[in-house]
């Protein structure tokens, strides 16, 4: 079955391409160019998409090109429209999975702008800088007693107070931190920048002189004291090429660990030989590096930053400076690596990196900061009117039962009275009552250990955050009037998801689990279904040619193991063996090679002789429905989308307005 994950990159397209609009279009200026069932499209609303997708948007489009992209636009239309009528849009799934789509859309519209501009900034100055910190972590829950909270505030104080009086740092943070990591690397976080902690860690690490230790800062982890040891100019991105001696996996114990390493720091070296001596580093990574995303790239990996490499890696890449320039050895846990330099970016500017900061904030805690902005902008602007006598009037009903989670609302039965009102653009009045704050109260309780305040200051804590919470909720209902760019966006994803439950119940979990009907295209098609003439090989790749004629007279005969262990005891680089089944295209020198068995000729590429052992010719043959399934399936989904089509043009109408159509194009 396929997965949201699989398709994830068509799903979007689908998103972007195809936007849904309002149901009707209230513009008597703006004509409704189109009607889908009960769905009506306006002339403004199908232009402004057409020309989104249109390359030539600014020059008159054609009535061909119109009329095409009419045809995809209906199609796509029918399928959300058919997806209704199976219900899929009142499923537990699809509605949970719309709610979590649309929670994130309404994020960016949850803050304030210009408080959020102001991180933004901020954000952007600290990315010019990295800094190098430790830090000594003491666990503490957030929702920890007064009394336990100070108790573990006290304690960090006393730390902060020892290092200061002249106790090593790293001896503190070894003995006493509560972060695991902190017993091998005795506090040390290395380098960092903007977004790599938490935010209130990264203020203190930023807000704090090098050589300073802060005071102690609260973070979802605890209490924490950090010093700062070093800030430096952020060294931007580094783009390397690299070729890779994996160490093998066996544990160090293991009597032949040390002899593969031994053997990958020969190949290394033997290959960093080679690079000296002229020859081109691309082609050598493509043949001998064990990375193999970037060997077929000649070894180019993509740039990185610091904090995402391991420390090792990172500064001999970033302590190259010259195009083409070549590491020595450099040894990482993970293997031997010979470093070709690229090229380096710095930070970019505020302008080139703001919608990615932008972005960034609003996933980041600091985001929260925006939320509180926001907060105040909302109380004025619903005219926020609070009644705080029905607030204490409640905490009548709430005994130290509530202290034990154990509190009951029916105590609160019968206080109905109004605890605060909002009042939307649209002039509706919302009342927030006391059964709703006693609701959020019964459902938020939880059992405590000791009685640490008095239960009014409790009480007025847990109002605090339900009046947060209900202005957030309020103002989130009205987004959709507010922004028109945020209802349209997300009914964009509603009929998206809809769109992939339909094609997913029509088309490709059906292509999967119909096996009879797969058996029985896969019979009515099998022409097209055919494997080429295939040849069974070995193919040889050897050092020169004077060891060539010696590798052929053993090959002969014998095994392609038996002339790798011969050959190839003083170099692994000596021979290197591939073999299997290849077709035509497949691989140059199976193409060159006429003989239908035994040896071919020899050829010359990149310096090292080539030849090939013809085991056998494959005659073209049909090919099993096993061998072919994916192709197979893949058309079979085909098939079923273009009955689907056939059927929903018939069963649902769809109108054009020829005349408004025409407005387009002439």
């Amino acid at each position: 079955m396929f997965s949201r994950i699989k398709i994830g990159s068509w799903i979007l397209a689908a998103i972007l391409t195809f936007p849904s609009f309002g149901q009707q279009a209230s513009d008597p200026s703006d004509p409704i160019l189109l009607t889908v069932g009960k769905e009506k499209i306006s002339l403004n609303d199908f232009d402004a998409i057409y020309k989104k997708n249109n390359k030539n948007a600014n020059e008159k489009p054609s009535e061909a090109s119109v009329r095409e992209y009419l045809e995809l636009f209906k199609i796509f239309k029918l399928k959300v429209r058919d997806a209704e009528a199976m219900g899929l849009d009142t499923t537990a799934k699809f509605r949970n999975e719309y709610k979590d789509y649309r929670k994130v859309l309404a994020q960016p519209y949850l803050s304030d702008k210009e408080a959020g501009e102001r991180l933004i900034q901020e954000a952007h100055e600290r990315l010019e800088k990295e800094i190098h910190a430790g830090h000594i972590l003491l666990r503490i829950d957030q929702d920890a007693l007064p009394k336990d909270t100070l108790a573990v505030y006290t304690k960090i104080i006393e730390l902060r107070n020892r290092i200061l009086k002249g106790e090593k740092f790293e001896s503190v943070a070894e003995q006493y931190s509560e972060d695991p990591s902190a017993k091998q690397n005795k506090g040390d976080l290395g380098f960092f920048t903007a977004f790599s902690m938490v935010y209130p860690f990264e203020n203190a690490a930023y807000n704090t002189p090098v050589g300073g230790i802060s005071m102690p800062i609260r973070t979802r982890f605890g209490y924490h004291i950090v010093k700062v040891m070093e800030a430096r100019a952020n060294r931007g991105q580094v783009k390397v090429a690299h070729i890779m001696f994996k160490y093998p996996n066996a544990q160090k114990d293991k009597p032949t660990a040390q002899e593969d390493i031994a053997t990958a720091r020969q190949k290394a070296n033997e290959i960093l030989t080679k690079i000296k001596n002229g020859e081109n580093f691309e082609e050598l990574a493509k043949q001998f590096s064990d990375d193999k995303q970037s060997a077929p790239k000649g070894g180019e990996i993509p740039m990185f930053t610091s904090g995402k490499m391991i420390a090792s890696f990172e500064d001999a890449c970033f302590n190259l400076n010259t195009a083409g320039q070549i590491s020595d050895l450099v040894e990482t846990p993970y293997g031997i690596h010979i470093i070709k330099f690229l090229e380096k970016k710095p930070v970019g500017t505020y302008t080139e990196l703001f919608n990615e900061l932008k972005s960034k904030v609003g996933k980041d805690s600091r985001s929260q900061q925006t939320q509180e902005s926001l907060l105040k902008k909302i109380k004025a602007e619903y005219y926020l009117q609070e009644f705080p006598s029905a607030k204490t009037n409640l905490w009548n009903a709430v005994d130290s039962s509530y202290y034990k989670g154990i509190w009951r609302m029916e105590k609160a039965e019968g206080y109905n009275q109004a605890l605060f009102n909002l009042k939307s653009p649209q002039k509706a009045i919302r009342t927030y009552t006391q059964q709703e704050y006693a609701k959020f109260l019964y459902e938020n309780q939880s059992p405590q250990t000791k009685k640490t305040a008095a239960l009014e200051v409790l009480l007025e804590k847990q109002y605090e955050v339900f009046l947060r919470k209900s202005l957030l909720e309020f103002e989130d209902t009205q987004l959709e009037y507010k922004y028109p760019e945020f209802r349209r966006l997300s009914k964009e994803y509603r009929d998206g998801i809809l769109l992939f439950d339909a094609m997913d119940q029509q088309v490709w979990t059906k292509a999967m689990t119909d096996t009879t009907g797969l058996k029985n295209f896969f019979a009515g098609n099998a022409t097209k279904y055919q494997w080429a003439e295939r040849t069974e090989v070995i193919i040889y790749k050897v050092k020169d040619e004077e060891m060539a004629k010696k590798v052929r007279k053993m090959a002969k005969k014998g095994s392609a193991e038996e002339v790798i262990a011969f050959f190839n005891k003083d170099s692994q680089l000596n021979v290197v063996v591939e073999k299997g089944l290849f077709s035509k295209g497949d691989n140059e020198f199976v193409d060159k090679t006429t003989t239908k068995s035994g040896l071919s000729d020899n050829y010359t590429k990149d310096n090292r002789i080539v030849f090939v052992k013809v085991i056998k010719k494959l005659v073209p043959a049909p090919k099993l429905l096993s061998e072919t399934k994916g192709p197979v399936t893949s058309d079979y989904q085909a098939e079923l989308e273009k009955k689907w089509v056939q059927s929903i043009k018939t069963k649902y109408p769809v109108n054009v307005n020829e005349e408004v159509l025409q407005t387009i194009y002439k």
